[in-house]
C-alpha cells in the first residue's frame, strides 16, 4: 500500500512541476515569468535578470528582453497581453497588462492663425502623451480660405494670386494675353498665356492656341485692336473677317453699330 502512495505522489509531483503556468509579476513588475512546454518563459522590461518572481533564469529557460512599447502575449493565457513601460530606457521597466497601447483617444482643436486644426490627442497605457501636433489648419476663421496650407484672405477686385502655388495677389488686368481665371477651388488665378502662340480666351478663363483664330483675317484684327477686352475682340474680329461685312455692305449688318460703338472704331 505504501509503495502506491509512494508512487501515486510521485505522479502528482511531476504533473505538478512541468504544468503550465502564468503569468506571474516579480521584480517590481519589470519581469514575467510563465511555464509552458516545460520550459520557463521570462520576459523583461528592460535589461535580463537572473530571476523573476522566485524563478531562476535556467540554461534552458526562454527568455527576452523588452524596449517601450513593446508587448507580448501569454502562451498560456492568450487573453493576456503585456506592454512594456519604460521611457527612459532604464534598467527596469514596468509591465502593464491590456488590450491596447492607446488607452485614452480624444479629439483636440488648435487654433492657429486665421483658422483652427484638429489632433488626436492620445495617452498610452503607460500614462504618456504621445500626440501628433497639427501646424496646417483644417478651417480658416470667417472671410479666409485656406489654400496650400494656409488661411489667406482671397484676393479682390482686379487682382487674384500670382499662381496656383503662391498665396500673393498681384494685379491681373484681362487682356488678350493674360485674365483671372478660377480654379477648382474658387480661387482666383491670374494666367498668363504665350503672347507668341496663345490668347486669353474670357469664357473658358484659360490660355487657347492662335490657331484657333485662323479664320480672322490681318486686317479684321487691326480693325479690332480698340476693343477693351477679349470678348469683344474675338467678336469684332469674326466678324469682320467675314468680307460680306467689310465696307458699306457691313454698315446694313445689325450687328455692326454695337461693334464699332463698343471697340472705338472710328468709319
Amino acid at each position: 500500500m505504501k509503495r502506491y502512495l509512494i508512487v501515486i505522489c510521485t505522479i502528482l509531483i511531476t504533473s505538478t512541476t512541468y504544468a503550465a503556468w502564468g503569468p506571474k509579476y516579480g521584480s517590481g513588475d519589470s519581469c514575467i515569468v510563465e511555464r509552458k512546454d516545460n520550459k520557463r518563459q521570462f520576459h523583461f522590461c528592460g535589461k535580463s535578470q537572473d530571476s523573476c518572481a522566485d524563478y531562476k533564469v535556467r540554461k534552458y529557460s526562454l527568455e527576452w528582453s523588452h524596449k517601450n512599447g513593446e508587448s507580448f502575449t501569454s502562451e498560456v493565457d492568450s487573453d493576456r497581453t503585456f506592454f512594456c513601460c519604460n521611457k527612459d530606457n532604464a534598467d527596469r521597466g514596468v509591465w502593464k497588462e491590456g488590450s491596447k497601447w492607446y488607452t485614452k483617444e480624444t479629439i483636440e482643436k488648435k487654433q492657429l492663425t486665421n483658422g483652427t486644426c484638429n489632433y488626436t490627442k492620445r495617452v498610452t497605457i503607460c500614462g504618456e502623451e504621445e500626440s501628433t501636433d497639427c501646424t496646417v489648419p483644417d478651417t480658416c476663421s470667417d472671410g479666409a480660405v485656406l489654400r496650400n496650407g494656409e488661411c489667406v484672405t482671397p484676393c479682390s477686385g482686379n487682382t487674384a494670386f500670382e499662381s496656383t502655388t503662391s498665396n500673393k495677389c498681384i494685379e491681373c488686368e484681362t487682356t488678350r494675353y493674360q485674365g483671372i481665371s478660377k480654379n477648382s477651388s474658387g480661387s482666383n488665378i491670374c494666367i498668363k498665356c504665350d503672347s507668341g502662340t496663345q490668347f486669353f480666351d474670357t469664357k473658358t478663363q484659360n490660355c487657347v492656341s492662335k490657331d484657333t483664330f485662323n479664320r480672322i483675317t490681318k486686317e479684321a484684327m487691326e480693325k479690332c485692336y480698340g476693343c477693351p477686352n477679349n470678348v469683344l475682340f474675338k467678336e469684332c474680329s469674326e466678324f469682320f473677317s467675314q468680307p460680306e461685312n467689310m465696307g458699306n455692305t457691313g454698315k446694313r449688318n445689325s450687328t455692326y453699330q454695337q461693334i464699332i460703338t463698343k471697340c472705338y472704331i472710328d468709319e
